[in-house]
């Protein structure tokens, strides 16, 4: 599947995944980078690049959260990740569920939002984690 345009016999022919596990749907390559491309022009505005990473990127699907490191496109702009996250909630229908911190200073900002299976009533979470590259 290439688009975030789903009928019901996608769904089926997934063996139900979002029917199945609501809480866990899949995130597969390309619904990873057509929604980089969708977002990459509002980093852009905050002074980042947006980056694949973690499973999508190591083994072409995750069932869990898609993660995107948010990286300064260059070093004369000033960069805020607040600002990215601001634009994210604001234009895009995220939410801010949490931000966590590693034990390096990594920055983590958790956000999902639900979309709509097209043909079905069904509702299903996508979680995005937006890791902040410190350069």
């Amino acid at each position: 599947m290439s688009s975030w345009n789903f009928t019901l016999n996608d769904i089926v022919d997934q063996k139900l995944t979002f029917v199945d596990d609501v809480e866990k749907p899949s995130w597969t390559l390309d619904q990873a980078l057509n929604l980089i491309r969708l977002l990459q022009p509002t980093a852009f505005e905050a002074g980042y690049h947006l980056n694949l990473g973690g499973g999508v990127l190591n083994h072409g699907k995750s069932n869990n959260d898609l993660d995107i490191l948010a990286m300064p496109g260059s070093f004369e702009v000033d960069t805020n990740i607040e600002k990215l996250v601001r634009r994210l909630v604001t234009y895009h229908n995220f939410s801010l569920d949490e931000i966590k911190t590693n034990y390096n200073g990594i920055i983590v900002h958790k956000l999902s939002r639900n979309t709509s299976v097209s043909n079905s009533s069904l509702v299903t979470p996508q979680k995005l984690d937006l890791i902040q590259v410190l350069i």
